[in-house]
């Protein structure tokens, strides 16, 4: 097979942390080990599109951080400026 893309068995969240600072999009394909064990392989590339049509392949799940809101200031209007997002 051909192209622009790097396969590895480290799932790593440094490698993934690092893959995605650089632009890079990351895909999970299941493997069969030697010794018959099903593990995942971690394919990563620029664009990873065209492995979107195999029923077996999915994305990392990625872990994000909810910052933290900030308190509203004293003396600010209340009810204006705030505007509810419909799902």
């Amino acid at each position: 097979m051909r192209g622009d893309f790097l396969v590895t068995y480290d799932n790593a969240e440094e490698v993934k942390s690092m893959a995605r600072a650089h632009g890079f999009q990351m895909r999970l394909i299941p493997m069969t080990n030697t010794h018959h064990a099903t593990m995942e392989e971690l394919v990563i590339g620029k664009n990873l599109s065209w492995m979107d049509g195999f029923p077996a392949v999915h994305e990392p799940e990625a872990e994000y951080v909810v910052k933290k809101r900030r308190k509203s200031l004293p003396n600010a209007p209340k009810g204006r400026g705030k505007k509810r997002l419909s799902a």
